[in-house]
């Protein structure tokens, strides 16, 4: 036997059991009393624009729930940046600015400490003259 007639066989065998699967499911739906029209929906080739509009109404859309807005925090130091003498405007917090004396701070020097004099400091007992 060569491997074509091998190959065939099998290719026959394949067919004849998906024709009879098909045969035997076409025979369960006709008992049950279902046609081919009954499973699919017609199809308007050209359908009506309404009818495209209604079919979209139909299927609802999956909406998210809105955020609720967070409440505004009390800000203790809040600054008026638009200098119009009110903070935290357009909230339950909003206030007229408080006239504040407050001095600065002295800048704080970056670097090696000063020395005394201009001198170098050295350790107690060790002085040069």
């Amino acid at each position: 036997m060569e491997i074509t007639t091998i190959v065939y066989g099998v290719l026959a065998i394949c067919v004849i059991l998906v024709l009879t699967t098909l045969v035997m499911e076409y025979q369960e739906r006709k008992k049950a009393g279902l046609t081919q029209s009954d499973e699919t929906p017609e199809v308007n080739p050209t359908p009506e624009k309404s009818s495209v509009v209604e079919e979209v109404k139909e299927e609802p859309k999956p909406t998210r729930k809105p955020r609720a807005k967070k409440e505004p925090k009390f800000n203790p130091k809040a600054v008026d940046r638009d200098k119009d003498g009110v903070i935290q405007e357009g909230t339950k917090f909003e206030r007229p600015v408080e006239q504040r004396n407050e001095v600065p701070k002295k800048p704080t020097r970056r670097g090696r400490p000063k020395r005394a004099n201009g001198k170098k400091e050295t350790k107690a007992g060790n002085s040069k003259k």
